[in-house]
């Protein structure tokens, strides 16, 4: 008489290869995953970088509105790679009804940009150049400056550098308190 062998169970051997197909599904995942946070992070850093330049833009273009209230004599200036640009700050309460030369100084302001190293810069009233990005997250390789006195409008362009590569942002900044 033949007795029955119940086959419920796996063998060794099945079992090393449904171990080994299911290393190799668990790789592949966990490498395209790793691949796709370094595109991800990439992603990110461009879009940082673009956002930070944007925003510096932001701020020239504000300053540059600005040029001109109180009757400065000489608003905007770009010379040696240096924007200079020069007006009443009439947001202080104090400063209110004041010009470019009346007896309160501490109302006029002065603001100069500058490229160096890679790195654009800004100057508050003499308070020194700081730095308005980060060189090694974003390369400033372009402050290109392009002034009008006959439409009072003041041009620039900066052109950056990123992770997933460069890009450039211009503007053209209409001036109306120039004389």
């Amino acid at each position: 008489m033949k007795t029955k062998h119940n086959k419920k169970g796996l063998t060794l051997v099945e079992l090393l290869v449904a171990m080994i197909v299911s290393l190799l599904v668990i790789m592949a995942g966990t490498i395209f995953w790793i691949q796709q946070n370094k595109i991800t992070a990439k992603v990110i850093d461009k879009t940082y970088a673009e956002q930070v330049v944007f925003q510096i833009a932001e701020i020239i273009s504000s300053d540059l509105r600005k040029a001109g209230y109180g009757n400065p004599p000489d608003p905007i200036e770009y010379s040696n790679g240096i924007l200079t640009i020069e007006y009443v700050d009439y947001e202080e309460p104090t400063c209110e009804n004041e010009t470019w030369n009346s007896t309160i100084s501490s109302c006029n302001t002065t603001i100069k940009y500058k490229l160096e190293d890679y790195t654009l810069k800004r100057d508050l009233n003499g308070s020194g150049f700081q730095a308005m990005n980060d060189p090694q997250k974003i390369k400033i390789n372009t402050f290109d400056i392009t002034t009008n006195s006959t439409e009072k409008t003041v041009e620039f362009k900066i052109e950056a550098e990123a992770a997933l590569g460069n890009f450039t942002i211009t503007n053209k900044v209409y001036c109306r308190n120039w004389k």
